[in-house]
Parts: C-alpha cells; sequence; structure tokens
C-alpha cells in the first residue's frame, strides 16, 4: 500500500512545493478510489482505516492549537494515508519525515542563516520518508 501512499502525496506534493496551498478535493477523492480498491482486494481493513486517521486529526488539531505553525492540509494527508496503511506504518513514516524536516531546517538555520520561524513544506519529507520505507522496508 506505499505504492497507494505515493500516488496519492502527487498531487498535494506538487501543489505545496510550487503554491504553498493545500486543496482537500484531489486528496479526498484519491483516497476514497484508493481504499476502495484496497478493500477489494483485501489489503485495507475496517481497523485499519478506523485507527489510522487518528494521527492525522491529531495534527490537524495541533495545527489549530498552534495557529497555523502545522499545516492543517498536512493533517490531512496524514489521516488519508493512515487509513491506507494503518496507523502503526503511518506513525513509522510520520516520525521519519519529522526526522527528515528536523535536518532540513537545521541545515536552513546553520548554513543559510534563516531565522527559526521560516516556514517549509512537509509533504516533501512525506515523500521522501514514502520512498525510504518503499526501498528499504521497515
Amino acid at each position: 500500500m506505499l505504492s497507494a501512499c505515493m500516488i496519492l502525496l502527487l498531487y498535494p506534493l506538487i501543489a505545496d512545493i510550487r503554491k504553498s496551498r493545500f486543496y482537500i478535493g484531489p486528496v479526498l477523492i484519491c483516497t476514497l478510489i484508493l481504499m476502495g480498491i484496497g478493500i477489494v482486494r483485501g489489503k485495507i481493513t475496517l481497523f485499519s482505516i478506523l485507527t489510522g486517521w487518528i494521527p492525522g486529526m491529531m495534527m490537524v488539531m495541533m495545527s489549530r492549537w498552534t495557529n497555523g505553525k502545522i499545516g492543517e492540509g498536512d493533517g490531512i494527508v496524514v489521516a488519508a494515508m493512515g487509513m491506507l496503511i494503518g496507523w502503526y506504518e503511518i506513525l513509522l513514516l510520520f516520525s521519519q519525515a519529522c526526522f527528515l524536516s528536523a535536518g532540513y531546517g537545521l541545515w536552513l538555520m546553520v548554513v543559510r542563516k534563516s531565522g527559526k520561524n521560516r516556514a517549509f513544506p512537509f509533504i516533501p519529507f512525506l515523500f521522501m520518508a514514502v520512498l525510504f520505507f518503499s526501498f528499504f522496508g521497515r
């Protein structure tokens, strides 16, 4: 199902990098289609759907509590991915993406001398984490 996550991430990845915008419609449509395919093929269970969205919704709540410091769209994408791959796998991907983005943030502060309040998109790091886990596994 990691390939499904790559498909799901393509549009938000491009929109996040190019426009710093998030469009929920394509993500919802893609998620529903991929969930339908996964259910029919027996790769997605009801348990993974019911529990997989929780980490993403926690990100959405954190976005609202921090007045947008964390993108709400990032939380929606994590919730959609969680429904496709399950709560455990999404937490692995999310933690890997956090480490990658922290490394990039450190590089920005040290090498580029940019301030600590500089914002950058998170979805590219989710995509890199999916690529990493597709090639190297858990």
